[in-house]
């Protein structure tokens, strides 16, 4: 849909008719990084990704080294933990790209979910007009690029481990009877981090969930599955014609190196081993996860029923099953004091 944002002042009329924008909302670890990235090849298109400065959320190629890691976690406890936290507006967001070089077209993909970007016409009303839609991928296949995205960047970087634990902590006060449905199936949390991770990853997952529903006095969000967007051209094309308002029709060179096989095995949690095959299907990764893992997943599908949003979408969890019998009948997680909720959630699900 087009944003019908509040007409610009007189002075800045001209300079906004000049140029078009689009905002693609997301929660995190449904191929973001990807889909930016490949819209910021088209050579009339300038796209970032997430909510970090200019200097890092548009060079997608970067190594995410255990420096960088640490730079980014500074970033994230500066802008996204307690009150004193000023997350930047739209507005700003596009005159920073604005900045960085000259196109027809800017965008972002993820600095905002749709939760934040609803609050943020309301606290903060954007000037510029803008096309904006919503990415959003299974739940399942999106649960297992957060933990990986969560489990690596907690081993390379002191920071990011303590980022990574204030969300886990953060989400487990949020979600305390979902918390408790997994504690009965799988136990003992605090002694594997590789448990922490995980469920953190499904609790995020849950809150995502949410994106599906339109907010009372909200035009209903387009949604845009990153399936379909990476497997077909021509959903793709008709994604970059939709966000461009009709303007920008991608040249057939264009389509071809973004659907190259280079190109679409891209992406931050890729490693060599993982490149040279093209990612597991829904049920593929359901049966390749353990025991507990699946546990875990079956008990936050029951207890919170999450799945029946990704369904209205067109997803299946039909090969996932009831959940076994309980391990840890009783179980309750331990007692402690609930952490000051995230300033920027958007902010906090945006990965390096």
């Amino acid at each position: 849909m087009e944003r019908n944002a509040a007409e610009p002042s007189v002075s800045n009329t001209k300079h906004h008719r000049m140029k078009r924008y689009f905002l693609v909302t997301s929660s995190g670890a449904s191929a973001a990084g990807w889909l930016a990235a490949s819209l910021n090849q088209h050579p009339d298109i300038c796209c970032s990704c997430g909510s970090a400065p200019i200097s890092n959320s548009i060079h997608y190629h970067h190594v995410s080294t255990p420096e960088f890691l640490e730079r980014h976690a500074a970033f994230l406890t500066a802008h996204c933990v307690g009150p004193q936290a000023t997350p930047r507006s739209i507005d700003q967001m596009f005159q920073e790209l604005e900045g960085f070089r000259s196109v027809g077209f800017y965008g972002n993909v993820h600095a905002e979910t749709v939760l934040t970007y609803h609050a943020s016409l309301r606290t903060c009303p954007p000037l510029r007009r803008f096309t904006v839609a919503n990415l959003v991928r299974h739940a399942i296949p999106r649960a297992e690029a957060r933990y990986r995205s969560i489990h690596q960047d907690s081993e390379a970087s002191p920071g990011m481990a303590k980022v990574c634990d204030f969300q886990f902590k953060d989400r487990i006060n949020r979600l305390p009877n979902v918390a408790d449905a997994i504690l009965e199936q799988i136990g003992d949390l605090e002694s594997d981090p590789k448990r922490r991770r995980f469920v953190s990853a499904i609790l995020e997952t849950i809150g995502a969930s949410t994106e599906f529903l339109t907010e009372p006095g909200q035009a209903a969000m387009d949604h845009y599955r990153i399936e379909d967007l990476k497997g077909c051209r021509e959903h793709y094309q008709g994604f970059v014609r939709k966000m461009t308002n009709g303007n920008l029709d991608p040249a057939p060179q264009y389509l071809d190196a973004i659907f190259s096989e280079e190109n679409l095995n891209s992406g931050r949690c890729r490693n060599d081993s993982l490149a040279k095959v093209p990612p597991p299907s829904p049920e593929a990764q359901w049966r390749a996860w353990s025991d507990w893992q699946r546990r875990a997943f079956q008990a936050a599908m029951v207890s919170s029923r999450f799945h029946e949003q990704f369904e209205t979408v067109g997803y299946s969890f039909e090969f996932v099953g009831a959940p076994s019998t309980p391990l840890f009948p009783g179980w309750r997680r331990y007692s402690a004091p609930p952490p000051p909720r995230v300033a920027a959630p958007a902010l906090f699900n945006q990965m390096p």
